[in-house]
């Protein structure tokens, strides 16, 4: 007996010091039967979330499986309808209670909660929240996901910024907000809503203060200025966007740059957005003066001499093929590629020259007349040229320019221009004002779209739309009567073929690898036609038309394929009966 005694007493000593555990038996959600598994791991999330074993008050919690007995849980109909643990001690972040939709009540105030606050988008019957007297932080969401709230107390924590726009909570009586550091956003119409004399002391929210530094300020052209806007700031929340205006071009960014390759005055303007969208601006001036090498110039302007320096600077000219005098001499109209009449450019000539980079406007060139620029590394988007109105001759093919294809509008001079081989987006225009156009190529880009009627170019010798995207039916071109080549195989073309019997000078039609349907028309009247390519159509033979008279030489200029090779690969158009 006295041996059982001590060894009684031993193993009471050892629990005592922690030497021997009892276990505590933990609740099994699993086998719970009054609510559903995932509600009663939601319970246990906030538990767990706020040091549960902490708090003053936890009955039941984490011990017995019917979590309805738990100290401030209250279910109806198999759901967790209620959840009230004002000033309970709970402290930790608190649980988005995804899992409970059955949810009408949550009373949380009065506790240690930090972090910042849940929409809550999973309580859909939510009808009280109440986490007053907390030290949340961060912004208020708009629970938007709540339409039965009724009441929403927030008052006694640190939550910031502006106060949401709630008129997407028709129920919503009662809010406190009291002792928060949060402001009314200028933009909401507080004033409709039921509850908007509850915060009738509440200021609106200050704007952004908008400051920037620019470095350089001054200098010679071309000039890289680096902009820098951390000096702003925001006193209610935070910046939610930056955006610059320099150098017609729209920047973001706290920090950004931009160059500026000719002189003058320019403007930089910044914008700041917080996130209650107010915008505050400001803005600064960068001078740009020309470099001393266009100032001694005598032959051309110093404009001109400045506007040539602006394609040797945006395209990297110092790794051009051939730059002779480019940025050496004071003698421009002896650089390598230019020609000048009257004191004035006249032609720039810089083919397969290995120009890199984006194209200038050539303001400064009023008297240019050509431009050849192909084969090159060019990039970004084809200005409109419209300071150039005596230009006559526009080659820009075979580089790697995107956007849309400009108009031309302001080049009434202009005969001819070529922008194949691009990566040229968008429809194309009618060029209704370029009446004196006698060639047009937009072959080998991404344009898409109906192809115009171009009836406003009467002038019209060459048309040259081959590989793009363009859909919808071939016009008859009757307004062109001087074209010589129409080019607009490889599109997605339908419909029938036109007999283009208003094009009599016409010697070279190209219409293969579209999707064009019914029979061949009577071409004979074409009596210069020596071109002609419809392969790769569903197009079929009349048994009226006799085709193997035409004197079809072959089907391009590259492509050696007889006119007679080609009517065998066409079958007979059924008959009609």
């Amino acid at each position: 007996m006295l041996l059982l005694r001590l060894s009684g007493f031993l193993v009471g000593l050892a629990v005592h010091f922690g030497v021997i555990s009892v276990a505590q038996a933990a609740t099994d959600c699993g086998v719970v039967t009054e609510i559903y598994q995932i509600e009663c791991e939601s319970l246990l999330q906030l538990y767990q979330s706020t040091n549960g074993a902490k708090w003053r008050h936890n009955e039941g919690w984490n011990v017995t499986n019917t979590p309805c007995g738990w100290f401030g849980v209250s279910c109806e109909n198999n759901g967790v309808t209620v959840i009230q643990l004002t000033g309970n001690n709970l402290n930790g972040t608190l649980a988005d209670f995804r899992g409970l939709p059955n949810l009408h009540r949550l009373s949380l105030g009065e506790n240690q909660l930090t972090g910042t606050i849940h929409d809550f988008s999973g309580l859909p019957k939510l009808q009280w929240l109440h986490l007053y007297k907390n030290q949340l932080t961060g912004g208020i969401p708009n629970f938007s996901g709540l339409p039965n709230l009724q009441t929403l107390s927030l008052g006694g924590n640190q939550l910031t910024g502006a106060i949401p726009d709630f008129s997407g909570l028709p129920k919503l009586l009662g809010i406190g907000l009291y002792n928060n550091k949060l402001c009314k956003n200028p933009k909401l119409n507080y004033y409709n809503l039921k509850w908007r004399t509850q915060i009738d002391d509440i200021a609106n929210c200050k704007p952004p203060t908008a400051a920037f530094t620019v470095s350089p300020q001054t200098g010679e052209a071309p000039l890289t200025v680096d902009l820098d806007a951390s000096r702003s700031a925001d006193y209610d929340e935070f910046i939610d966007k930056y955006e610059w205006t320099a150098n017609g071009q729209i920047l973001s960014g706290m920090q950004t740059s931009t160059t500026f390759t000719m002189h003058g005055e320019y403007t930089i303007v910044l914008a700041v957005t917080d996130i209650e969208g107010i915008i505050t601006t400001t803005q600064k001036t960068v001078t740009v003066v020309l470099p001393p090498l266009c100032q001694t110039v005598t032959e051309i302007s110093q404009r001109e001499c400045e506007s040539l320096l602006q394609l040797y600077q945006s395209t990297n000219g110092a790794q051009w093929l051939h730059n002779d005098g480019w940025n050496v001499t004071n003698t421009p109209c002896g650089w390598f590629g230019v020609s000048c009449e009257n004191n004035g450019v006249t032609d720039i000539q810089l083919t397969g020259n290995n120009l890199n980079g984006t194209l200038p406007d050539f303001r400064g060139l009023p008297q240019l007349q050509t431009l050849y620029l192909s084969r090159n590394q060019l990039t970004g988007t084809i200005p409109d040229f419209s300071a150039l109105p005596q230009l006559q001759t526009l080659y820009l093919s075979r580089n790697q320019l995107t956007g849309t294809v400009p108009d031309f509008r302001g080049l009434p001079q202009l005969l001819r221009f070529s922008l194949w081989d691009n990566e040229l987006t968008g429809t194309i225009p009618d060029f209704s004002s370029l009446a004196n156009l006698q060639g047009l190529s937009l072959s080998r880009n991404q344009l898409t779209g109906a192809i115009p009627d171009f009836s406003g170019l009467p002038q019209l010798q060459t048309l040259y739309l081959w590989s793009n995207e363009l859909t919808g039916t071939i016009h008859d071109f009757s307004g062109l009567p001087q074209l010589l080549g129409l080019s607009l195989r490889g599109n997605q073309l339908t419909g029938t073929i036109p007999d283009f019997r208003a094009l009599p000078k016409l010697q070279a039609l190209y219409l293969g690898k579209n999707q064009l349907s019914g029979a061949i028309p009577d071409f004979s009247g074409l009596t210069d036609l020596k071109y002609l390519d419809l392969r790769n159509n569903k197009i079929c033979k009349n048994l009226d038309i006799n085709y193997a008279i035409w004197p079809i030489e072959q089907a391009r200029y590259n492509d050696d394929t007889t006119w007679q090779a080609q009517l065998s690969g066409f079958p007979t158009c059924p008959v009609n009966k």
